[in-house]
């Protein structure tokens, strides 16, 4: 099954790790782990002005690389949709 984030964008329920809400990036722990994500190019980036939620999920594809060259094993994505909304649908 899959999940809808929006923007037309899906991600197989079996992959996600977790559903952030962007609220909860407010201790310095989290920026650095989303910072940290964001740098190492394991980050889906949709120019969102409105990013409500991150979505935490392992890469469907195991073989993918990054633009480094590095196996990617997680990606983040960003969602215009509330946690509270995603976590729902995923039920």
């Amino acid at each position: 099954m899959f999940l809808h984030i929006g923007n037309n964008r899906y991600i197989l329920k079996k992959d996600i790790i977790a559903i952030l809400d962007k609220s909860s990036f407010l201790s310095k722990e989290m920026e650095g782990f989303i910072d940290n994500l964001i740098e190492k190019d394991c980050s889906v980036n949709w120019n969102l002005d409105d990013i409500k939620t991150y979505i935490l999920a392992y890469s469907s594809n195991k073989s993918a690389t990054n633009s480094r060259g590095c196996k990617r094993e997680c990606i983040l994505y960003p969602s215009t949709i509330s946690s509270n909304t995603l976590c729902k649908r995923n039920k």
